[in-house]
């Protein structure tokens, strides 16, 4: 099969029908946000159990079709925290990997005390399956195993004195 043709006719799979796939159309990167929410030196955080896997993921997700970074960025820290938050500025943008494409922003005025939202996290919530949001000392994130990362502390602690 030649893959440097720009227009590919992928063999037929049994019971499956012809795929065509031009190499111009790309897949658009995965876009998604990072919302690094601060108070007092800590950072709030979705501690995780998996599998029998503990881990922390930052505040963040997707970005839907239609939304700009910062609609999606508002949205995101609603359905995981239940808090509406005044964003702050957009710290840095990455890219992680060679699908996907993030924009990472600093939060620091919000009011209330952050609980799982009505998103997927509390949907998805089991035994086997646990979210919980907790605060991280800045100090200490090296030492925790946070997605997507890494972050970049003296970058945001830089941020936070600002």
């Amino acid at each position: 099969m030649d893959w440097t043709n720009p227009w590919l006719t992928l063999p037929k799979m049994s019971g499956q029908t012809w795929i065509t796939y031009s190499s111009s159309m790309e897949a658009e990167r995965r876009k998604r946000v990072t919302v690094l929410l601060v108070r007092d030196g800590q950072l709030l955080a979705l501690y995780r159990e998996k599998n029998g896997f503990n881990y922390y993921v930052t505040i963040g997700g997707g970005i839907e079709p239609g939304e700009t970074p910062e609609q999606a960025a508002r949205r995101e820290v609603k359905e995981e925290t239940s808090l509406d938050v005044t964003l702050g500025p957009l710290l840095w943008q990455n890219e992680l990997g060679e699908d996907q494409y993030e924009y990472v922003y600093l939060v620091t005025e919000f009011q209330g005390q952050p609980r799982l939202g009505p998103g997927p996290e509390k949907d998805n919530q089991s035994a086997d399956n646990v979210y919980r949001l907790v605060w991280l000392p800045l100090a200490q994130l090296s030492q925790v195993t946070l997605f997507p990362g890494p972050v970049d502390v003296p970058r945001l602690v830089e941020a936070v004195a600002l």
